[in-house]
C-alpha cells in the first residue's frame, strides 16, 4: 500500500504518525496504572522501600519520555493543515500563526519581497544559507503546501501557492 499522493507529491507517510499515536496512547495507560498502583498501595499502608519507590519512578520516568517524544514527534511534523484547491473565487490566505521556524519564515519573505515567485539560486544567494540547506527548506515548505517547485534548467523556480502567510 503506497500512502504517497499518486501527483507526485512526496507527501509524510502516515504510518509513523500512527506509530506515534499508539506509543503515546501506550505510555498514557502505564503512566496511569503505575500511578495509581502507587496512590494504592500507600493508601492501603504499605510499606515500600527504597528500591520499589525507585522502580516505580523509572517505569514512570520512562513512560513520560515516551509519551514526551511521541506527541514532540506528532505534533513536529503535523503542525497545520493547508487545503490545497480552493473552490473559485476564494482567496487562498492562510491564516493564523504558522509554526515556522525561523529559516523557513526568512525564505518565505525572501519570496514575498519577489512577488511570489524566484529561481531556487536566487534564494540561496539572498538568504546566505547552503545550497543543500535551502533544498531542505523548500521541501519542508513544500509539504506544508505552501510553494510548488517546477524545474527551470539547471535551477527550480520557487512559487508561493498562498497570500498573506501572517507569522
Amino acid at each position: 500500500m503506497n500512502s504517497k499522493l499518486d501527483d507526485g507529491d512526496a507527501r509524510y507517510d502516515n504510518s509513523r504518525l500512527i506509530l506515534f499515536a499508539v506509543i503515546a496512547v501506550f505510555s498514557i495507560i502505564v503512566l496511569s496504572i503505575t500511578s495509581s498502583m502507587m496512590v494504592m498501595t500507600i493508601e492501603i499502608g504499605y510499606k515500600i522501600n527504597a528500591l520499589e519507590y525507585l522502580e516505580y519512578f523509572i517505569v514512570i520516568l520512562v513512560n513520560a519520555l515516551m509519551l514526551g517524544l511521541s506527541l514532540n514527534m506528532i505534533f513536529k511534523r503535523y503542525r497545520f493543515v493547508v487545503y490545497p484547491k480552493l473552490a473559485a473565487g476564494i482567496e487562498n490566505t492562510v491564516s493564523g500563526n504558522l509554526l515556522l521556524k525561523d529559516n523557513e519564515k526568512l525564505i518565505v519573505s525572501i519570496l514575498e519581497k519577489h512577488g511570489g515567485i524566484v529561481l531556487q539560486n536566487v534564494l540561496v544567494r539572498e538568504s546566505g544559507l547552503s545550497a543543500p540547506t535551502v533544498s531542505r527548506i523548500l521541501f519542508s515548505l513544500e509539504n506544508y503546501g505552501l510553494i510548488e517547485r517546477q524545474r527551470k534548467g539547471m535551477t527550480n523556480e520557487i512559487r508561493l501557492k498562498v497570500d498573506n502567510i501572517k507569522f
